[in-house]
């Protein structure tokens, strides 16, 4: 490789640097979202969502005004699916929907009890 060309190589890794990705692995459980990547980039993402969790859980995408722009089928136990979604610029949350009667009459809804978490998306 000559000099000008590892130096455009060099140049084109840093200016990718500061930007964020199009792919990202979430793990899932009771009752917690830990998407990896803190920013990914615009467009085409490919969200690969496992489930550490011993019950089932969903990932929803929702973007600032709280449209749902993805979801997943109910994700099983130790099970992991992909997620394709289009994304702009801006702040999505990932959730969990789901609420689950008890047999006493109660609902736990993974979402109020802690399934959320914010994740932004660069240009």
């Amino acid at each position: 490789m000559t000099t000008v060309g590892l130096v455009f190589l060099v140049l084109g890794v840093a200016a990718c640097g500061g930007q964020g990705v199009s792919n990202s692995e979430v793990e899932v459980g009771e009752f917690w979202i830990s998407p990896g990547n803190g920013v990914l980039q615009a467009g085409t993402v490919e969200l690969m969502v496992e489930n550490y969790g011993e019950f089932s859980h969903t990932l929803v995408v929702s973007d600032a005004s709280g449209i749902v722009v993805g979801a997943t089928d109910l994700i099983g136990p130790e099970a992991e699916t992909t997620l394709t979604v289009e994304l702009l610029p801006g702040s999505y949350t990932f959730t969990c929907r789901i609420v689950k009667g008890l047999d006493d009459g109660t609902f736990v809804d993974h979402y109020q009890e802690g399934m959320s978490a914010s994740v932004d998306v660069s240009a």
